[in-house]
């Protein structure tokens, strides 16, 4: 799908849920606008990602289609409607996108790196959400070990110039 046909596709779902909402087919409220919102960005990133060699738009895909389904759960009560339930699948849907994006680009180290931070932080906010732990243990554990997050960055960060390093000089353009 070329570029300049995207707005039309926009503009053309947009008017078919106005016109369902119109003719009381569907029910919108402004929770509904953002997860089918989201799930409808993922879609249109999803195609994108696909139809492309890179796969440019997959992390936007996954995220978006991830958090708008999950946004989708809580909309009709599967999960429950809670603010930090919203955050900690925030980050896990974070973490998901930067683990499939690592996944596609096996040289994306700072991607796996988010992934686990952004999981990290997700499962720890999930967890006293729903009672696992108490949340004065939770915050001591994050307060006492956030500096791992400037580890693994940094680990990151020297891995890629390793790795653009010996790119380099085995005569390869390095990516």
């Amino acid at each position: 799908m070329r570029r300049t046909e995207w707005p039309a596709w926009i503009l053309i779902i947009s008017g078919i849920l106005l016109l369902l909402y119109q003719l009381d087919f569907i029910d919108f409220d402004r929770s509904d606008i953002f997860s089918y919102g989201f799930i409808v960005l993922g879609i249109i990133f999803a195609f994108k990602a696909i139809n492309r060699p890179d796969h440019q738009g997959i992390f936007g895909a996954v995220f978006f289609l991830s958090y708008g389904l999950i946004l989708t759960l809580i909309r009709y009560r599967i999960f429950v409607r809670d603010d930090e339930f919203a955050v900690a699948t925030l980050f896990l849907s974070l973490a998901l996108a930067n683990f499939v994006l690592f996944m596609v680009h096996r040289n994306r180290w700072v991607n796996f790196t988010w992934g686990i931070i952004t999981g990290i932080v997700g499962a720890a906010i999930l967890s006293i959400h729903m009672g696992y732990y108490p949340q004065w243990y939770v915050y001591d554990l994050l307060e006492e070990y956030w500096p791992v997050a400037l580890i693994l960055l940094g680990l990151t960060i020297l891995l890629k110039a390793f790795r653009n390093r010996s790119v380099n000089s085995t005569g390869h353009t390095a990516t």
